[in-house]
């Protein structure tokens, strides 16, 4: 359904439009809301407005911001008119409603007494310092995704929140900038760690973790600074994976560094069971990288997108239903074993493990690595599966 947006701008606003919010103004910031909400049309009006509406509008105040979860998909597909309680945010059909629209431009509200709804998520009328606080909080929170690990959704969360908020947005850095500072540091993690020192590997271990946080930057800056990219995803997809191969790699030559074998009846295989960590990093590495290649493949060729996220494996759903967010439920609230353990293996959680063990000494980073590098061995198998499931039988 085509719609457009108005957003109220005259003097009923209740805060300066012009404030600026984590790198955008108030308005500049609903008038990207009202874009990515794919309207053919965005405009401001006041109380000079003579404009003749018809078809459907979604009218709002200024200073009032809504959870997006309020107005999904579904919301304009409706052909029913809503009003939001308060009376600062209503959709509905202009011919209906002309009256109300009249009112509106006037007052900046509409009448109390058509109000027909209240949505999930917040609400927040930025008339004053606090409230615009309150937003500023709000919008990170709104952050918070169910795919994130553990490690990602509290302290990393917490250390990138500070950083964007007080770094990147403010000197300005794209995302793509954040995301460049994020592979630099992760990929020195690898050069640091290769000479073997304790000192050594815990300080490459460190990188990784602070590459991590960085990780979580950059993404937030895209999305608050509303400048998302194909190309940016890419970027820190292939990124991440370059940081991951320069770890492995230069772990498994400082670990070998403590690594000695049990004597065995054959001196020839001596050299190559005291350099398994080494084996074991080049071997990680390959298959990480056949996987990558694979999905990339599928990506581009078979699925036709630049979306590198669409990729599943065959035997995943395609279609996933989408479930309404619990935006008062802790965290946690439903963390069964299941997924504990898929929050375990994803990345922000094992570079964070990888640092603690580090600070214990070797035997115990010698034991993670070697847990970690078990992994890619069902990812090699569930890979050349799904050439033939996933890519050959479609094409």
């Amino acid at each position: 359904m085509e719609f457009s947006v108005a957003i109220y701008t005259g003097k009923n606003v209740p805060y300066d439009l012009n404030t600026k919010l984590l790198g955008l103004s108030l308005l500049e910031r609903q008038i990207k809301i009202a874009e990515s909400f794919g309207a053919k049309e965005v405009i401001t009006v006041d109380e000079t407005t003579t404009r003749d509406f018809s078809g459907k509008w979604l009218f709002v105040n200024g200073a009032f911001f809504i959870h997006k979860l309020a107005v999904e998909q579904q919301y304009f597909e409706s052909t029913e008119d809503r009003f939001e309680k308060g009376g600062m945010f209503g959709f509905f059909d202009a011919e209906k409603h002309r009256e109300d629209i009249a009112a509106f431009l006037k007052n900046g509200v509409f009448p109390e007494n058509i109000s027909t709804f209240t949505g999930p998520g917040y609400r927040v009328v930025v008339d004053s310092k606090e409230a615009k606080k309150r937003l500023d909080f709000e919008l990170f929170e709104e952050m918070r995704k169910p795919t994130n690990g553990l490690v990602s959704r509290s302290i990393n969360m917490v250390m990138a929140i500070f950083l964007t908020r007080n770094l990147w947005i403010p000197l300005r850095f794209t995302p793509n900038m954040v995301t460049w500072c994020s592979i630099i540091v992760g990929v020195m993690s690898g050069f640091v760690a290769f000479s073997g020192s304790r000192l050594a590997i815990i300080l490459g271990t460190l990188c990784a973790q602070i590459a991590s946080v960085i990780d979580d930057c950059d993404g937030k800056v895209a999305r608050l600074t509303y400048k998302t990219s194909d190309f940016g995803q890419w970027l820190d997809t292939v990124g991440d994976s370059f940081v991951n191969t320069s770890l492995t790699i230069g772990l498994g030559y400082g670990l070998a560094h403590y690594y000695t074998a049990t004597p065995v009846s054959s001196a020839a295989l001596q050299p190559y069971l005291k350099t398994w960590p080494i084996w074991i990093a080049w071997l990680s590495v390959a298959i990480n990288w056949y996987h990558n290649f694979v999905s990339y493949f599928d990506v581009i060729v078979i699925r036709k997108t630049t979306n590198i996220f669409s990729f599943t494996f065959w035997f995943e759903k395609k279609k996933r239903v989408v479930k309404r967010v619990d935006l008062t439920a802790p965290v946690y609230a439903k963390m069964d074993l299941l997924n504990f353990l898929k929050y375990f293996s994803r990345r922000d959680t094992y570079l964070f493990v990888y640092f603690i063990l580090a600070l214990i000494g070797p035997a115990a980073m010698l034991i993670g690595y070697l847990i970690t590098a078990a992994f890619v061995i069902p990812v090699f198998f569930l890979t050349t599966i799904h050439i033939y499931f996933g890519i050959i039988k479609k094409m």
